[in-house]
């Protein structure tokens, strides 16, 4: 038995892992299936012969020679029936049956994460609410993380977009939380959202509302993204 480690990734930048468990086994060609892979070697050779540049030649030739000297035939390097036939003999027949196959999770999955004025999306949803088709605009529209402190002074409503470009484990919860440490709760630590739980077969996409009272409290302001109850990511809000 075999495994075998799978990764996809789509024009999103959004990414699959899978592990398949195969028996992978080589059987003896029947006689007709030795004639047919011999004759497809002679006439690949013909081809190559044919239509393909110098070095392609030259390269085919080589390969058979060595074949040749292998097998203990003339080495020439020329692919006739002899040897087209030892070729097919030695070729076998490969067969690769899919036994299982389950999805791998990675331990710290990657998303991005923007914060932008809550009033565009409310104003717009079909702009900036319809998951990964509204990543770009969200992106344009996003407040610079840099920013986010001065900006939140004034106080105001703002929406957080979290785009997880990997998959979660079913039933993984996410949340948004504020702290005035960035990367554990305080004593006052709330959430503004409950737990949203992924489904182990999409990249999740997490909308979070919420306010910032205007204040001249000193006291920094983190926004933290946790999952299963981790911190994973902190943002400075103040």
């Amino acid at each position: 038995m075999v495994e075998v480690l799978r990764r996809f990734e789509d024009a999103n930048g959004r990414t699959q892992m899978m592990l398949d468990m195969a028996v992978y086994s080589m059987q003896q060609p029947t006689k007709g299936e030795l004639n047919a892979n011999s004759v497809a070697f002679i006439t690949d050779y013909k081809t190559v012969m044919k239509s393909g540049t110098e070095e392609a030649k030259q390269e085919a030739r080589e390969a058979v020679t060595a074949f040749q000297q292998q097998a203990g035939l003339t080495a020439d390097g020329a692919l006739g029936p002899q040897t087209s036939m030892a070729m097919a003999k030695a070729l076998g027949i490969q067969e690769f049956s899919l036994l299982a196959s389950a999805p791998i999770y990675p331990d710290n999955p990657r998303y991005s994460m923007y914060i932008m004025d809550e009033v565009l999306a409310k104003n717009d949803p079909d702009t900036y609410l319809k998951g990964f088709a509204s990543m770009s605009a969200v992106a344009a529209k996003a407040i610079p993380e840099a920013q986010l402190p001065s900006r939140s002074k004034s106080g105001g409503s703002f929406l957080a977009a979290l785009y997880f470009m990997d998959q979660l484990p079913k039933d993984s919860a996410i949340q948004v939380g504020f702290s005035e440490f960035e990367n554990r709760k305080d004593s006052d630590f709330r959430s503004t959202m409950r737990p949203v739980y992924s489904t182990g077969k999409s990249w999740p996409v997490v909308y979070v509302p919420f306010k910032i009272e205007r204040s001249t409290n000193t006291k920094k302001l983190y926004a933290l993204v946790l999952i299963n109850g981790t911190i994973v990511k902190s943002m400075r809000l103040r």
